[in-house]
């Protein structure tokens, strides 16, 4: 398995596979077309700070995931969030989530902190986060969406 950046040219295979894992149970609410768009716009290289990465495997798209890099003060350093990892149900079991992962931690081996968030319905996915070395942080998040 490979990690491969995406980039526009990726931009109709990654929209389709996002619009899929936006509507799946591992999220707590779907989400509109026009901000999957934008987020696809920001993971090709629209935004600074965040990226997107495709997960190659026997040279298919097996999936994807993002990331957000920030300055963590709690660690005093760089944070990388792992946000919307998603690998297609034909490529599900055979460890390419977790090798994702380990790459993706490899790539920025320099960050203090990798985290990520779980829909708590997602035992699957929470599973296997746990077996990498993810552990549960107490704080209750909370936010404020603007329009």
């Amino acid at each position: 398995m490979e990690i491969v950046k995406m980039t526009v040219k990726d931009m109709d295979e990654v929209l389709s596979m996002e619009r899929e894992f936006f509507a799946s149970p591992a999220l707590l609410h779907p989400l509109d077309d026009e901000t999957i768009k934008r987020t696809v716009r920001a993971a090709c290289g629209g935004y600074s700070g965040f990226c997107g990465y495709l997960m190659k495997s026997g040279g298919e798209t097996a999936g994807f995931g993002h990331i957000s890099r920030y300055f963590e003060s709690e660690v005093g350093g760089e944070c990388v969030l792992l946000m919307d990892i998603y690998v297609k149900p034909e490529f599900r079991g055979q460890g390419i989530g977790s090798e994702y992962i380990k790459k993706i931690t490899e790539l920025f081996a320099e960050a203090k902190r990798f985290r990520l968030e779980a829909e708590p319905g997602n035992s699957r996915a929470i599973a296997m986060y746990e077996r990498l070395g993810f552990r549960t942080l107490g704080y209750k998040q909370m936010c404020i969406d603007k329009e």
